[in-house]
């Protein structure tokens, strides 16, 4: 007997617009689209589980304009968390329980600040989803928005 191990099952995000062209410090509605190949969509649940960045919410040659990202969809659009490394990465992360949206609602929206450090070499924030199956399975997926330097 040969028991094969099935791939897990991958789920893919893509972002809406995906480049910030102009800096010019004020939110842009990001569209995130999730969607897992093979599976029944209208049975999955979806959410945000967190905004990333490369650079601090509040760093200097950003013109400072403090938090930079929010999240405006979901059951509770609330962070439950937030915590900065030592490394100038910012995260803001959501409890385990928050945030699932009804089933079959794969398009999610977060405003990013659209903005980067004139020091640095651009900014690139990372969006996490999640994917829950009906039978509790969490599938993870990521994109990322790109506020390049000119």
């Amino acid at each position: 007997m040969h028991i094969v191990n099935p791939a897990p099952p991958t789920a893919l995000a893509t972002a809406t617009p995906d480049i910030l062209l102009n800096p010019n410090h004020k939110y842009v509605s990001i569209l995130i689209t999730v969607t897992v190949p093979g599976e029944n969509m209208k049975k999955l649940r979806f959410r945000l589980l967190s905004v990333s960045s490369d650079e601090p919410w509040n760093g200097t040659g950003d013109g400072d304009k403090g938090v930079d990202w929010s999240f405006n969809s979901g059951v509770n659009p609330i962070f439950t968390e937030s915590h900065t490394p030592q490394y100038s990465f910012t995260e803001a992360v959501r409890s385990p329980s928050h945030g699932w949206g009804l089933p079959g609602r794969n398009e999610l929206c977060t405003l990013l600040r659209a903005e980067r450090s004139g020091r640095g070499d651009g900014r690139v924030y990372t969006i996490r989803a999640e994917v829950m199956r009906p039978d509790g399975t969490v599938i993870p997926a990521s994109v990322q928005v790109l506020v390049p330097k000119k």
